[in-house]
């Protein structure tokens, strides 16, 4: 995460604390290292792809067409899921060090 408010804030933080389970809480990240961000190497791609995908008429059509796509989406949760492997690969580039 890059320390924008919208990743640091408590709501987000318990959110992912109790959605994810291998998350690391904001005081733990490592500094500016985009092969432990899922949110820069994959999910960006697909949440654009997913939003773009064709026109909605309003913001209430948008949300009801984006949220029941996402459940439908594997994908997200295979991504989330590799970050243990991700951060040891990191770890072990680093030689023990982030």
């Amino acid at each position: 995460e890059d320390g924008a408010s919208p990743h640091t804030e408590k709501y987000t933080q318990d959110w992912c604390k109790a959605h994810l389970p291998a998350f690391i809480k904001k005081d733990r990240w490592p500094v500016s290292c985009p092969d432990l961000n899922p949110l820069d190497f994959a999910i960006w791609r697909v949440l654009q792809n997913i939003g773009c995908a064709r026109p909605h008429s309003s913001l209430e059509a948008f949300r009801e067409d984006f949220c029941r796509r996402m459940g439908q989406i594997e994908y997200l949760r295979a991504t989330v899921e590799s970050y243990p492997r991700r951060l040891r690969s990191v770890i072990a580039a680093k030689k023990g060090r982030i």
